[in-house]
């Protein structure tokens, strides 16, 4: 037998609270016996997969021959090393990443969301003003709306300088205003009629589709009031990102940010309470990158958490590889499974639990039993402020032959009932599972979770909403 050693290298991400340095990303990689002369490697020994984390050493013993070394990052390039390997031998596989392009920007590039340094600068072209025209498709807010909103919001505006290479304008003031809303408590429907409880809860939907035409001013929107205790320290990164860093929130109420630049309005769902195991890393829990293209066809905020425990799984769900989020935290590898284990441990972190059981629901057969298919139901039925409980629920009953007596039907009905996913797959398995029934109330919900869904990004793990207002006739 022979050993490889394979390590994957990329510039710090940075220290937790306690100092202690931490790799805060993991990755897929993939070993394959290549035949040669026209023969077959034997049976059981050509194919392997395991977890290598960054920074960190990783040795598999293989047999003496060709091998292929894969590594599969979230962003979905896959890095292809070949080695030959005699008995005995012991061989390393690097694999180095490249830098990201500044360093407040590490994190973004470990998880996939933005491209190493020298991709993102042969990628670059001169960022638009706003003497550019946008190109067709792109489906920015007047100027006029987003300078009525900022006076309607007390969180300070934070202005930079863009410099666009080969434009005419030599730098471009971008206004970027970012408000922490929480959602205020819901009236008491306890003792209320099933109909009553859907017509409140199609209130609320319809607030919020109100809310992304803007047609109805955003400190009102969906029932959300500005959170004064908690705020995002802007930080400049290049000349075309900022990044806004956000600590720890202690409370348990729900809170979105809502992102105003120049000619932009969106709405992104925060993954809070958030109880990371290990500690902050550098004192800060989330990260909100704000793209400054003006033109950009997708949502110009994007939005990480930083726990070092579970960032490969979301770096993995951000990029929608459901079957590689499953990998790298074990299913099926001889180091067990730890989405079953945070899904066990759901009181301590539910917003984790969820995350996993998303995982886990792209990565198994749910035709077969497992012992964790129960913490589902415990997972909707525990924590009524977590709509994506509901939805990982009825997806579980829709697709595994376990829907009795409209159960499925009633999981998705009550996902709906507590309002939008944390996650922006629970949005699309929401709209999925409603379109599954027929009857009136799911189609009348269905329609307008569809126009919510229709603003959604669905590049990101978290729920971004990107609002849109028709053109400002005033506006020249």
């Amino acid at each position: 037998m022979a050993t490889l050693t394979i390590e994957i290298q990329q510039q710090p991400l940075g220290a937790t609270r306690e100092g202690d340095s931490t790799m805060a990303a993991a990755y897929v990689a993939r070993v394959t016996r290549i035949a040669e002369g026209g023969s077959s490697p034997p049976r059981g020994s050509d194919h392997r997969e395991f977890v290598v984390g960054l920074g960190r050493k990783t040795a598999t013993e293989v047999e003496a021959g060709l091998w292929s070394v894969e590594l599969a990052l979230p962003s979905g390039e896959l890095l292809n090393e070949q080695v030959r390997i005699a008995d005995e031998d012991e061989i390393p596989v690097s694999f180095r990443l490249g830098d990201a392009p500044h360093e407040r920007l590490a994190w973004q590039v470990a998880e996939g969301s933005l491209p190493e340094r020298d991709v993102y600068e042969a990628r670059r072209v001169p960022i638009a003003t706003a003497g550019v025209p946008s190109r067709a498709g792109s489906r920015a807010v007047p100027a006029r709306t987003t300078e009525r909103m900022r006076k309607a919001l007390p969180s300070p505006i934070i202005v930079t300088e863009s410099y666009a290479r080969g434009s005419v304008y030599d730098a471009i003031r971008t206004r970027t205003q970012v408000t922490v809303f929480r959602r205020v408590s819901k009236p008491d429907l306890e003792g209320a009629s099933a109909a009553e409880r859907f017509e409140r809860s199609m209130e609320t939907w319809r607030e919020l589709v109100a809310g992304l035409r803007l047609e109805t001013p955003i400190p009102e929107l969906a029932g959300l009031e500005i959170d004064e205790g908690a705020a995002f320290d802007p930080r400049p990164a290049d000349d075309r990102h900022d990044v806004w860093r956000l600590g720890e929130v202690s409370d348990g109420e729900r809170r979105f940010a809502v992102v105003v630049t120049n000619r932009s309005v969106e709405l992104v769902s925060l993954p809070l309470p958030w109880v990371p195991r290990g500690g902050l890393v550098d004192g800060a829990l989330l990260e909100l990158v704000i793209d400054k293209d003006e033109v950009a066809e997708r949502s110009r905020s994007s939005l990480t958490l930083r726990d070092p425990d579970f960032f490969g799984v979301l770096s993995y769900l951000k990029s929608g590889s459901l079957a590689l989020a499953g990998k790298v935290a074990g299913i099926g590898g001889e180091g067990g499974n730890m989405l079953v284990g945070v899904l066990a441990a759901k009181r301590r972190n539910p917003l984790a639990a969820a995350a996993a059981a998303y995982a886990l629901l792209g990565s198994v057969d749910l035709a077969v039993p497992h012992p964790w298919h129960p913490w589902l139901e415990n997972l909707s039925r525990w924590y009524p402020w977590l709509p994506d409980g509901a939805v990982l629920h009825g997806r579980w009953l829709m697709f595994s032959g376990s829907d009795i007596d409209g159960r499925a039907r009633a999981a998705f009905l009550r996902a709906f009932r507590r309002g939008l996913p944390f996650y922006s797959l629970g949005l699309a398995w929401l709209l999925e599972g409603l379109r599954q029934f027929d009857d009136d109330e799911c189609a009348e919900a269905a329609r307008v979770v569809r126009q919510v869904s229709l603003r959604y990004d669905v590049g990101q793990v978290f729920t971004v909403l990107r609002l849109h207002a028709p053109p400002d006739p005033t506006e020249t």
